[in-house]
């Protein structure tokens, strides 16, 4: 798990979960649209899931209790969403 280390925590108000390449993707839009609301965190290892360090990370945002959000690339039948959405 690797908690943003651009966003200020005061100011987020949705949090961007991900896993691989897509972050990247994410940190350029981010920066090139001027976005400081939203905070990326990448979760580099799906299985175990570490619950404990995601609410961890999470407890860094109280502006976005409720706002956190699954990105990949692939669609939904594909990728991780399907591991992830009962888990997140």
């Amino acid at each position: 798990m690797i908690d943003d280390t651009v966003a200020d925590p005061a100011s987020v108000k949705k949090v961007l979960f991900c896993s691989g390449k897509v972050y990247y993707d994410l940190v350029e839009f981010r920066k090139q649209n001027d976005i400081k609301s939203a905070a990326i965190i990448r979760i580099e290892q799906l299985h175990p899931l570490h619950a404990d360090k995601i609410l961890e990370i999470a407890a860094r945002y109280p502006n976005a209790k409720k706002k956190w959000i699954w990105c990949q690339e692939e669609p939904e039948n594909m990728g991780a969403w399907g591991f992830i959405q009962d888990r997140l």
